[in-house]
């Protein structure tokens, strides 16, 4: 079942899942919550300091809920896993005969402070422990994206807590011509990532630039948006299909510096064996890559002379792709196998 939250490609959805697809229209809540409720959430942004607090239900449509009952009258489902635990609520449309799962993604208990800190206007959801946890207890099991998230969550409430992250899309063969001077970054036009290409494109580019004059920055995904006339810069924009982005480059750079949960960019450049240059934020959930796997640079400097060596140096680069894919290769395997894990374990539900 999906909310339509978001944009999405819902075709390429139903012809996938076929008749078993289901989509529902979504209305933000917010807007037609009462007077009452407004002004409780702003009490306790006031009282709190938290600009950007939510109570764990906020974003969701109850509309939804009658569509839910209706589908699980019709197949009796024997597990129900829900995306973010700000959708929890849906959980409660079923009884306690129901295997019931949070895909957590990310910790949202004072998430607001990652913006603060960066100087940048909180964005998205934030809300307080209380509340996380009075959404995790909802379920029965709890899947964090990486362990960190998994011992924040044992903090709030005493469920099974199991660590699976992203798995990437593994694409070996995936390379661009022994002349490519082209460095690549792709992602949507959030705060996060506009912020992240405009420090690469003012503290690392131009000293790249001056070593390898002929080096372009490949910009794909909605951020190219933000960065349409900069000298040496190719805003490609959005593709239908990510091998078409990844095949433009053999080298890409995560310079986010600031972010939470698992970095999946990281993960999803490793799994098509792209050498990957990253700030320490933008491996998180994935530290045990480092020098094998993928590059961190924790200085300007660093950054630009490690993109440099793998634009001259084809053997460094070669040794760092392979890295990469093995990296990812090891990490889909662990990750399937806790996947296996856990329908094995909970309610013997094999055929699944």
């Amino acid at each position: 079942m999906h909310v339509q939250t978001e944009q999405g490609d819902t075709g390429a959805m139903r012809r996938h899942w076929q008749d078993r697809f289901v989509s529902l229209p979504y209305q933000y809540p917010l807007a037609s919550q009462p007077l009452s409720h407004k002004l409780r959430r702003r009490f306790i942004s006031m009282v709190t300091s938290h600009p950007n607090f939510h109570f764990i239900d906020d974003l969701y449509d109850t509309r939804i809920d009658h569509a839910i009952r209706t589908l699980h009258e019709k197949e009796h489902f024997d597990v129900v896993l829900v995306e973010y635990v700000f959708f929890s609520k849906a959980l409660e449309n079923f009884g306690t005969d129901v295997i019931k799962i949070i895909d957590t993604h990310d910790i949202f208990t004072d998430r607001y402070r990652i913006y603060e800190k960066a100087g940048m206007k909180p964005q998205w959801f934030s809300t307080a422990a209380k509340e996380e946890q009075k959404g995790l207890n909802r379920a029965a099991i709890i899947l964090a994206i990486q362990e960190k998230d998994k011992h924040f969550f044992q903090t709030l409430c005493a469920r099974q807590i199991i660590t699976i992250g992203y798995l990437a899309p593994l694409m070996r063969s995936l390379r661009t011509r022994n002349d490519n001077k082209r460095i690549l970054f792709i992602g949507s036009d959030n705060p996060i990532n506009i912020e992240a290409v405009d420090y690469f494109l003012q503290s690392v580019f131009p000293a790249i630039r001056s070593a390898v004059p002929e080096t372009e920055l490949c910009l794909a995904g909605k951020v190219a948006n933000s960065f349409p006339h900069i000298p040496g810069c190719m805003p490609i924009g959005e593709f239908d299909a990510l091998d078409d982005a990844y095949s433009l480059s053999d080298i890409v750079i995560n310079p986010a510096r600031i972010g939470t949960g698992l970095s999946i960019k990281a993960i999803e450049a490793m799994g098509y064996s792209k050498a990957l240059v990253s700030t320490r934020t933008g491996i998180r959930g994935i530290e045990d890559g480092e020098g094998n796997a993928f590059l961190v640079a924790d200085s300007p400097e660093l950054f630009a002379q490690y993109v440099i060596r793998l634009l001259d140096d084809r053997e460094f680069l070669r040794n760092l792709t392979e890295g990469a894919y093995t990296y990812a290769r090891n990490w889909n395997d662990r990750n399937l196998k806790e996947l296996m894990n856990l329908f094995y374990k909970n309610g013997e539900h094999h055929d699944s």
